[in-house]
Formats: structure tokens, sequence, C-alpha cells
């Protein structure tokens, strides 16, 4: 949320230290990550008007509803998500059992997103090298490849 960080630089704050800012900036995206880019726009301009501090999010519930929530996502929309989330949670867990079974290239793997290799790398399916590069952990695949015959 750009605007709440041109309203924290703006106006001083209680909050001291790393991870209180953190902290806030987690709570602040919670309570009020669900309204609008226009109605956050509205409270920056209001909040460096109105406040003299960095506004609690009870100060900023009212002056965003002077604008409204975004409408809820109809059946449609919520079926279309749901269909989208089993697709990538299908292609995830296709691309992490190509890995267990280790018969994949250099190039797709260097393909993949950046997080699903992460997280491959988590469950020691790839390695990390110091170079930001991933390659296919070959001890696993060795294993998976001596269970399966």
């Amino acid at each position: 949320m750009e605007a709440m960080s041109a309203i924290s630089a703006c106006l001083p704050s209680q909050h001291r230290g790393e991870f209180s800012q953190k902290l806030r900036s987690e709570s602040y995206w919670r309570m009020l990550g669900g309204y609008p880019l226009a109605a956050i726009e509205h409270l920056q301009r209001v909040a460096l008007e109105r406040f003299r501090w960095f506004p609690t999010i009870a100060e900023c519930i009212p002056v965003l509803d002077e604008i409204g929530r975004k409408p809820p996502l109809t059946g449609k929309q919520q079926r279309v998500r749901a269909a989208i989330n089993r697709e990538r949670q299908a292609r995830f867990d296709d691309a992490m059992a190509a890995l267990a079974v280790g018969d994949v290239e250099q190039a797709w793997i260097n393909a993949l997103p950046e997080r699903w290799k992460l997280i491959a790398e988590a469950r020691m399916l790839l390695w990390l090298h110091d170079d930001g590069s991933f390659t296919l952990r070959r001890e696993v695949a060795d294993v998976a490849h001596s269970t399966a015959r």
C-alpha cells in the first residue's frame, strides 16, 4: 500500500522499530486491503489534511467508508477463481512430482516460477546455488528411480 507509506512518511507515528512497523503494515493490510484503490487514495489525501499523527485502523475505516468497499465476488467469479486455483495447484503438484522422479531437463527447471523453485529447494528436490541458479538433486532422483524398479 503505497498510500500508507506516504502517510507514514508525512505523519509522525507512535510505532518505533522495524518489527513494530512490519506488524503495523501487516495489520493494516489485513484490515484495509478489501477497499478499492480509489478509497485508499482518498484516505491518503484526507489523512494528510485531517490527522496530526499516523491514523489508527479505527480512524481509517470511516474515511475509507466514504468511498466504499470492493463489491463481493459473484458466484461465477468465485467459481472461475476456484477453477484457476485448482489448475494452478495441479500444475504445481505435477511439477513437484516430476522433480521427485528427476526426469526433467535443466531448461524446464529454469522455466519454473521462482516461488516453485524455492519450495522445491525446501523439499530437497533442487539445489540452490550461490549464483541463484537451481539444479536437480541427483541423489533424490536416483533414490526415486531405484525404489520405482
